[in-house]
C-alpha cells in the first residue's frame, strides 16, 4: 500500500518567490507537466516562449494538449511515473495482485453468481474437446433426443479453449487460467485506451488500475464466459480507434475494425462500438476532410461488419421468439418494473459492482470536470457519445432480460465508465487542490481492498448457486454411470448445471415436475439412468414404476437405473 501511495503521490516543491514560472523554467528547474485549466503566471524575469539556460526538452510533448505547468510535482517524479514505474505497475504489480487475489479460485469447480451461464459455456468447451471440433456446431449437454447443437454467440473462445483440453485433459484450471489471461489483455487494453484517448500515460495507468479492481470484472475474469473475450476485444478496438484517429492510416483503421468485429462476433451487443468509427468518418465526410480516404476507411469498417452480421443473420432465426429477441416488447414489460430495474442499477450495480465503491469519487470527479471544462466541445466527444447512446438503447431494449441480476450484460458500459474514471483520476491527482489529490490517492490505494471484500463471499462451496450435493459428490455422481450413457436429470431450471456437474448428456426436468410421457420418450430415445433430487417425483407411482433400481445416493441426489422396453406415448 505504501508503494502504491508513493507511486501516485507527488510532493509540492517550493515555489519561487514572485510566483509562477514559464514553460522553459519549469522544464529546467524540475517542475513537471500536470493537468490544469489555466496557464501559470510567468514569474519575474520570465520571457514567454524563451528557453531557460540548461533547460531540457520535455520528454513527453504529447501531454501539452490542454495540459500546462504547475508546481505540484517534481519533474523526475512524474517522469518516473510515466515511464519506469508506470510500466512496472502495468506489467508486474497489476498481474501479480490479480494472481494472488484469485489464487484460491483457479482449481475450484464452477459455482456462484450466474453459474448457469458458466456451465453453458464450459459445456460447449467440453463438447468440442470430446467430440466434433467443427466451430460452426457448438453443442450443449441437453439435447432432448436431438444432436445438441446450440448456436448463440460465435463460439471462438470455447473452440480455442477446447484445443487446450484436448492436449491437457479435463481440468477446470485450464478454463479459469485462460479466462484470466483474457482479463489481463483487457487490462492492457484499458491502459492504451486511457493513454491514447487522453494522450496521457497517467490516464492510461489509472484506467488499467481501476478497471482491474472493478468487482464485476474481478469476479468474471476467472470464469469461462464468452463475454470476457468480447469485452477485451471491444476495449482494444476502442483503443485503436483513438490511435487511428491520430494516425489517419488505413492500417490503423483496419486493426481497430478487426477487434470490433471480433467483439461483435463473440457478443452481438458490442456492435454498438462501431458507432465510434462510423460517426468519426461521417463527420469527416461532412467537413470534406480527405473524402477519398474517409470512403476507403468506411469501406474497411463495413468489411469488418460482414462476418458478425453473416453469423447472426444465420443463427438468430433459430432462437426462441422470446427474451433477447422480443426485448422490451415482451408481454412482461411494464413501466413500473422497468423503472425499478433502472433504479436498482443506478443505486447498486453501478457503484457497487461496475465501478467499485472506492472508485466512485474518481467517477464523480470525472463528471464534474467534464462539465466544468465543457468537454462536449471536443472533437472526440461525438463519436464516443454515439457509442454510448447505442449502448443505452441496447440496455433499454433488453432491460426486461437484464433485470437486476444479469450484471454481465452490462459489460459494454465498462470501457466508457472507466474512461470517465481515468479522466477524473488524472485531473484530481494533478490538481493544485490537496483535497482532490489525496482523495484520488486514497481511492486508488483502497480499490483492491474494497474489491476483495465485495467478492469475498463468491466461490463459496457451501453456497455454490445450485444443490451443494452436486458439488460434494461430484466425482461419485460422474462415476456412478458410464460417461457415454444418456440420462434424464433434475431439478434444474438452468437446463445446464446438473448435466454439466454429472458430465452426462440427455434430458432435463424442473419445478418438481416430470410427466410420465416425457420420461417414456427419454427412455425410448436412449435414456438409461435418471438423476434426481426430488422426493416428490420419485414417489410418483407413474414415474417410479420405470425404475429398475437405485445405483447411487449422494446426499439429496439419487441415481436410478431405468427399465427398458417401454413404448413412447
Amino acid at each position: 500500500m505504501v508503494l502504491i501511495a508513493r507511486f501516485f503521490r507527488g510532493e509540492a516543491p517550493a515555489v519561487r518567490e514572485g510566483g509562477g514560472c514559464c514553460l522553459s523554467q519549469c522544464g529546467g528547474s524540475g517542475l513537471a507537466l500536470v493537468a490544469s485549466s489555466r496557464r501559470p503566471t510567468p514569474g519575474p524575469g520570465c520571457v514567454a516562449g524563451a528557453a531557460a539556460p540548461g533547460a531540457r526538452p520535455n520528454p513527453h510533448p504529447f501531454l501539452q494538449d490542454n495540459l500546462y505547468i504547475c508546481s505540484l510535482m517534481p519533474a523526475q517524479k512524474i517522469t518516473d511515473l510515466l515511464t519506469r514505474k508506470g510500466k512496472f505497475f502495468l506489467l508486474i504489480a497489476i498481474p501479480l495482485l490479480s494472481l494472488v487475489m484469485h489464487w484460491r479460485v483457479f482449481d475450484l469447480e464452477l459455482m456462484s453468481q450466474h453459474v448457469w451461464r458458466q456451465t453453458q459455456t464450459q459445456s460447449n468447451v467440453l463438447n468440442f474437446a470430446e467430440g466434433d471440433m467443427n466451430i460452426l456446431n457448438p453443442k450443449r449437454n441437453r439435447h432432448e433426443g436431438g444432436n445438441g447443437i446450440y448456436r448463440r454467440e460465435f463460439p471462438l473462445m470455447q473452440w480455442v479453449f477446447a484445443w487446450f483440453y484436448r492436449a491437457l485433459g479435463d481440468h477446470i484450471f485450464i478454463s479459469r487460467f485462460l479466462s484470466w489471461l483474457i482479463g489481463l489483455s483487457a487490462v492492457g487494453g484499458m491502459y492504451f485506451l486511457g493513454k491514447w484517448a487522453f494522450r496521457n500515460e497517467l490516464a492510461g495507468l489509472i484506467a488499467a488500475w481501476t478497471f482491474n479492481f472493478s468487482p464485476e470484472f474481478f469476479y468474471y475474469t476467472v470464469n469461462p464466459l464468452a463475454d470476457n473475450l468480447a469485452l477485451a476485444a471491444a476495449i482494444w478496438g476502442m483503443a485503436f480507434f483513438f490511435r487511428a484517429r491520430e494516425q489517419e492510416t488505413l492500417r490503423a483503421w483496419l486493426v481497430s475494425g478487426i477487434f470490433l468485429s471480433l467483439a461483435t462476433l463473440v457478443k452481438l451487443p458490442f456492435v454498438m462500438f462501431f458507432g465510434l468509427p462510423g460517426v468519426k468518418l461521417l463527420l469527416n465526410l461532412w467537413r470534406k476532410n480527405k473524402p477519398i480516404f474517409q470512403l476507403k476507411s468506411g469501406a474497411v469498417m463495413a468489411l469488418m461488419l460482414v462476418p458478425p452480421l453473416a453469423w447472426y443473420a444465420w443463427v438468430i432465426p433459430q432462437w426462441p421468439k422470446e427474451g433477447l429477441v422480443e426485448g422490451v416488447f415482451s408481454e412482461k414489460s411494464g413501466l413500473g418494473n422497468i423503472l425499478g430495474i433502472v433504479f436498482s442499477h443506478f443505486s447498486s450495480t453501478l457503484p457497487e459492482l461496475l465501478l467499485n465503491y472506492a472508485t466512485v469519487p474518481l467517477f464523480l470527479g470525472g463528471w464534474v470536470l467534464f462539465f466544468r471544462e465543457k468537454k462536449w466541445n471536443s472533437a472526440k466527444f461525438l463519436p464516443v457519445a454515439a457509442a454510448g447512446l447505442g449502448i443505452i438503447a441496447y440496455f433499454l431494449y433488453e432491460i426486461e432480460m437484464i433485470s437486476t441480476v444479469h450484471d454481465y450484460y452490462l459489460f459494454p458500459f465498462m470501457p466508457l465508465l472507466f474512461l470517465l474514471v481515468a479522466f477524473g483520476g488524472m485531473k484530481m491527482l494533478t490538481s493544485d487542490r490537496k483535497l482532490w489529490k489525496y482523495l484520488a490517492i486514497t481511492a486508488l490505494v483502497v480499490a483492491p481492498l474494497t474489491c476483495g471484500l465485495r467478492m469475498a463471499a463468491r466461490w463459496n462451496p457451501e453456497n455454490p448457486g445450485y444443490n451443494a450435493d452436486l458439488l460434494r459428490y461430484e466425482k461419485e455422481l460422474r462415476a456412478a454411470v458410464p460417461d457415454d450413457a444418456l440420462v434424464i436429470a433434475g431439478n434444474d431450471k438452468s437446463q445446464f448445471i446438473v448435466l454439466y456437474m454429472i458430465h452426462k448428456k440427455g434430458w432435463n426436468f424442473d419445478l418438481e415436475y416430470l410427466s410420465e410421457g416425457k420420461l417414456k420418450r427419454a427412455i425410448a430415445g436412449g435414456a438409461e439412468y435418471m438423476y434426481s433430487d426430488s422426493r416428490k417425483i420419485e414417489s410418483d407411482e407413474r414415474i417410479n414404476r420405470h425404475f429398475e433400481k437405485m445405483v447411487f445416493e449422494g446426499g439429496s441426489v439419487r441415481v436410478f437405473k431405468l427399465k427398458k422396453g417401454d413404448d413412447p406415448i
